[in-house]
């Protein structure tokens, strides 16, 4: 009896699967005209049943006897990223159920499958997606960061490390903010790791933002300058490149340079000057 009704479960599960996979690969080939083949399939699930077949697989992964199956971590990673790609649907209060089954599903798989989290949440961070899915993906990494393996903390940097360059191009103010907080809560663990070229190279990345025009993007890049420096395995040498590299950007003084980077400066040296005191005070 309790075969048929996991075999039962498992159908529907499988049919909520493909009815949402479906669904989301007719709604990103919808504009391709000659896809004609995914228009037929373009049943386009009503909000009720789109919401439906979210939950049917948020409780589905979360129960303990699916987590046990061999193939859970393959059923994980495509049900994280339905999560994430519906995170960005048109529909608020399907935004809203994702945002529900993403942490549903993270409280009840964080001990038994921390690892593939992770990854699934670092692949989401790579593909570098629409802001509301990167944004849901980043806070969602940073909060599980202190849990972070050290061996795996290594191959991390590595991996996110051309990701975060990536994201800083973005032009969206929130997606700057959400970088900043991402950067706060996963450099106390992962900064340690990296190396001086890779410091040095990260704080050029970001450099160029200290000008830009927008005040947001210009404060959080000079949060997470301060951030990468404060939190490296060499902090007083990093804040010694830092403050060189910001006052070459505005000396010699020149009427011609725009006024963002002067804000951008002075706003990165007001985030810097306490760790130089803290510093001072330690050397003394």
């Amino acid at each position: 009896m309790n075969r048929a009704v996991s075999v039962s479960n498992m159908e529907k599960l499988a049919r909520s699967f493909e009815a949402l996979k479906n669904h989301q690969q007719s709604s990103t080939s919808a504009d391709d005209t000659s896809t004609k083949d995914a228009k037929k399939k373009d049943v386009t699930l009503t909000k009720k049943d789109y919401i439906a077949n979210l939950t049917v697989i948020a409780e589905g992964i979360s129960t303990a006897n699916f987590r046990s199956l061999g193939e859970f971590p393959k059923f994980l990673g495509i049900a994280m990223e339905i999560f994430l790609t519906s995170c960005n649907d048109s529909e608020s209060d399907i935004r809203l159920k994702a945002d529900e089954c993403l942490n549903k599903v993270i409280k009840a798989c964080m001990e038994s499958s921390l690892g593939r989290l992770q990854l699934e949440l670092y692949k989401e961070i790579k593909k570098n997606g629409p802001s509301r899915s990167l944004r849901a993906a980043l806070w969602r990494f940073a909060e599980m960061a202190h849990l972070i393996r050290p061996q795996k903390c290594r191959p991390y940097v590595i991996n996110l490390l051309p990701s975060i360059a990536r994201i800083s191009r973005r032009p969206e103010d929130i997606v700057q903010e959400a970088l900043m907080n991402f950067l706060i809560k996963t450099l106390p663990v992962l900064g340690t790791f990296l190396t001086d070229t890779e410091v040095k190279n990260l704080m050029k990345v970001l450099f160029p933002n200290l000008k830009h025009t927008s005040a947001t993007t210009r404060r959080t890049a000079a949060r997470c300058i301060v951030l990468i420096c404060q939190y490296g395995r060499k902090p007083a040498l990093y804040f010694s490149w830092l403050v060189q590299a910001l006052l070459m950007f505005v000396i010699p003084v020149k009427e011609s340079f725009p006024v963002q980077i002067h804000l951008g400066v002075l706003l990165c040296l007001r985030y810097t000057v306490p760790h130089l005191v803290m510093q001072r005070a330690k050397e003394q």
